[in-house]
């Protein structure tokens, strides 16, 4: 079969390939972005020319975006931001006005060697098309009528019917708690900001993990291990914890086994009250095997990405970042990417697992590896769990803790 069109074994010819680059490089989507049209001509051809092990960030940053000899891709992100940009810009390119082609070109996250795939043809889609239901007619030029009078006054009513059902709702709510704190026999108190029992709204946690003393052979069920603690920087020193706004003691960063410490002093983290704990973590390939007693925990893991974003370039860093976790060599989180997962770059970001069991040896394994950038971790808490389901969340809509007259912790608002 003459050479430009699929052979018997479904590949795709030279010729195709080097048509899918030229159509590529012609269209409007590439017409203004010359550096994205010049890295896609260098890492196309050394493919098509099977010269793909040539493609790296380096030789991109080097040939293509002409930095020194030398230069740090660590230091310089610009090759990921402009790969960033390209797979963004494809995508919307065999969208719309390539969506016919019968080959297109993908640059697929965590490398910069393309792929080229054969796609059915599909109708363009503008790329400004209004997002409307088909069943759902599109509004025309005059068809909207203008609001009457009465509805304004129905609006009215309906918003000062509300506010008095709120009104009652609070009302009957404070006689409640009255009631209950009378028969109780004790009144509600508010816990201070060192009280222990100040637990964020879940059940009272006991810290046992602290520097130089080894409590039992285990470690406590109700122990929290920030990794690494910020006043700790990169010395590595086991002598400090770290009291939250909420009363909770973390314990120094231990039970690791690789990895090394970031520290971002200074760095805005939204999304919390306590942004201290996500200046800092564990970054690259490791693991934790923390030792545990028998029994059911409930696991969170504490993210924030302060390194990729707007601060290191222009786009929101999604795609810089990617790990896989492990728990006892089972797959937890397969590809986590923390900007996608919070939905923006420098926000708290926080998940939880239950029915967590240490393996047979007596310890709880984690295992943390990179994907795309290394894996990254500010924090990680174990507490006593309930078989099959999330222990209680108790929140009070205030800035403060309390405990009820019935003993429960309620954790101030932080959402």
């Amino acid at each position: 079969m003459r050479d430009g069109v699929f052979n018997q074994t479904g590949e795709i010819s030279r010729t195709q390939k080097m048509d899918a680059l030229q159509a590529a490089l012609a269209s409007k989507t590439l017409a203004h972005s010359p550096q994205l049209c010049s890295i896609l001509r260098y890492v196309c051809e050394r493919a098509i020319d099977g010269r793909a092990e040539e493609i790296t960030e380096y030789t991109i940053g080097v040939e293509v975006l002409h930095r020194p000899e030398g230069y740090s891709s660590v230091e310089d992100p610009s090759v990921r931001k402009r790969a960033y940009e390209l797979r963004q810009k494809l995508n919307l390119l065999y969208a719309t006005e390539l969506a016919a082609t019968p080959v297109r070109i993908e640059i697929p996250k965590g490398s910069y060697a393309p792929l080229f795939r054969a796609q059915a043809a599909t109708e363009p889609v503008p790329a400004t098309a209004p997002l409307v239901p088909a069943d759902q007619p599109q509004e025309k030029p005059g068809d909207t009528m203008p609001p009457r009078e009465t509805d304004h006054v129905l609006s009215r009513k309906r918003v000062v019917l509300a506010l008095i059902i709120i009104l009652l709702i609070v009302a009957a709510g404070a006689w409640l708690a009255f009631s209950r704190a009378n028969r109780a026999g004790t009144p509600p108190r508010q816990a201070s900001g060192g009280d222990p029992d100040a637990s964020a709204g879940r059940d009272p946690a006991v810290l046992l993990i602290r520097a130089g003393v080894q409590a039992s052979k285990y470690a406590d069920p109700l122990a929290h291990v920030l990794c690494p603690d910020r006043t700790l920087g990169c010395t590595g020193a086991q002598t400090s914890t770290y009291l939250d706004r909420f009363g909770q003691r973390w314990g120094f960063d231990q039970f690791f086994n690789g990895g090394t410490v970031a520290t971002r002093p200074g760095v805005p983290v939204y999304g919390t009250v306590d942004p201290t704990l996500y200046q800092s973590a564990r970054e690259g390939n490791f693991r934790y095997d923390i030792p545990a007693a028998p029994g059911i925990y409930e696991l969170h893991l504490h993210f924030a990405e302060t390194f990729w974003g707007y601060q290191t370039s222009d786009s929101d860093g999604v795609g810089f970042r990617g790990f896989s976790v492990t728990l006892n060599g089972a797959p937890l989180l397969p590809a986590l990417d923390i900007v996608a997962d919070a939905g923006a770059p420098n926000l708290a970001d926080e998940r939880v697992f239950t029915d967590v069991s240490p393996a047979s040896d007596g310890f709880i394994h984690l295992a943390f590896t990179g994907l795309q950038g290394g894996a990254s971790v500010s924090g990680i808490e174990l507490r006593s769990g309930i078989a099959g389901h999330m222990a209680p969340v108790r929140i009070a809509c205030g800035s403060q803790s309390y405990a009820d007259g019935e003993g429960r912790v309620w954790g101030p608002d932080r959402y």
